[in-house]
């Protein structure tokens, strides 16, 4: 026969069982990640940013500062505001200079879109002259060295001046393309 003491002893311990079973399925459903519930708003917010991006021989590429940058999950994107962008495409050139009053950076860096008036410049280095070009909604890939635009430019260098619509720019080589309605104007400097 059973002994009729042991009896709340055992109902005790398959009640405290029971609710040790439900308490951990509860918390387990809480450790779980869970996808946002609004993916058109943003997951992060930084002020000042900073960035350095090293090339695979470990030469810096390129750095970038913004005001603020707010990232968005879906799709992955970025929001600059002031983008500032030193580009290297080769480690011992001066940089290309590109400045806008805001941005987007896609495709996890490999895609920048500068947005609005967007300023390009490159100091005089050895035999290459300096540089400076003005244009609107410049597209930048970054890991290929290449930036293009439809809209209007507007290039100066040493007595050269050059104005189109559309361009193309490689910029590891130097190399800027006007492509279509250019016109220029070359003053002989005195010596």
């Amino acid at each position: 026969m059973t002994d009729s003491r042991g009896l709340p002893v055992i109902l005790l311990l398959i009640l405290g069982a029971a609710l040790t079973g439900w308490l951990l399925m509860h918390a387990e459903r809480g450790l779980v990640p869970s996808a946002p519930q609004r993916p058109e708003l943003p997951d992060y917010r930084l002020s000042g940013v900073r960035l350095r991006v090293f090339d695979a021989t470990g030469a810096l590429h390129y750095r970038l500062r913004a005001d603020r940058l707010v990232h968005y999950p879906t799709p992955d994107r970025s929001e600059l505001s002031m983008p500032l962008l030193h580009w290297y495409p080769q480690p011992d050139a001066v940089p290309w200079v590109v400045r806008a009053a805001s941005g987007e950076v896609l495709d996890a860096g490999g895609e920048v879109r500068l947005l609005g008036t967007v300023h390009i410049d490159r100091a005089t280095h050895g035999t290459r002259r300096a540089v400076a070009i003005l244009t609107r909604d410049l597209v930048v890939w970054p890991r290929r060295n290449l930036a293009q635009t439809a809209a209007r430019v507007t290039l100066r260098s040493d007595g050269i001046d050059l104005s189109g619509v559309g361009m193309r720019a490689d910029l590891k080589r130097g190399r800027v393309v006007l492509l279509s309605s250019v016109r220029g104007t070359y003053v002989q400097a005195h010596s």
